[in-house]
């Protein structure tokens, strides 16, 4: 039999966490066993349902930092969930895939406060994003990326992917 083929490599990691399931801002403490670039996994004493969504907040956030403690929180979706052992009764490891990291403490009760930068996709508020054109906003450091690039058909052909403007 075949490993599990992942896009992105997994790295183990003990750190505390706390996660609130979709429509609750109940956060619950927890442990992040692992992490990738597109996804974590954490322990939980309750079974979750597949495609929940789920915030997660982790506690030893410190910006610039490389993996999970780089952002202060995460809006992630349940993928898969199983026991963590026959030892450790009623405890699940969780497996999610994430759809949005922030810098900001995101919930479900808040999360449409905020928007994606257009470019990378980190969730920011409004007030924080730079618009290009109307519906396109970017973050601080992508606009910055954006006015770096000289007028013409370069600049043009990004404003018109990010517009979905593409043929």
């Amino acid at each position: 039999m075949s490993p599990i083929q992942r896009a992105h490599q997994r790295i183990a990691i003990n750190t505390p966490i706390q996660y609130a399931p979709s429509q609750s801002d109940d956060f619950r403490s927890s442990r992040l066993l692992n992490f990738s670039e597109g996804g974590m996994c954490f322990q939980t004493a309750q079974q979750l349902e597949p495609l929940e969504e789920v915030s997660i907040v982790v506690k030893n956030y410190d910006p610039g930092q490389f993996g999970p403690q780089g952002y202060r929180s995460y809006l992630t979706q349940v993928c898969w969930i199983q026991p963590v052992s026959a030892l450790k009764s009623g405890l699940f490891a969780t497996g999610t895939r994430i759809i949005a990291r922030s810098h900001e403490v995101l919930t479900q009760l808040t999360r449409h406060d905020f928007k994606k930068c257009a470019l990378c996709g980190l969730l920011m508020t409004l007030h924080q994003l730079k618009s290009i054109d109307a519906g396109v906003h970017l973050c601080e450091a992508c606009h910055q990326f954006y006015l770096s690039i000289p007028e013409g058909s370069l600049r043009h052909s990004l404003k018109r992917l990010l517009l979905g403007n593409v043929v």
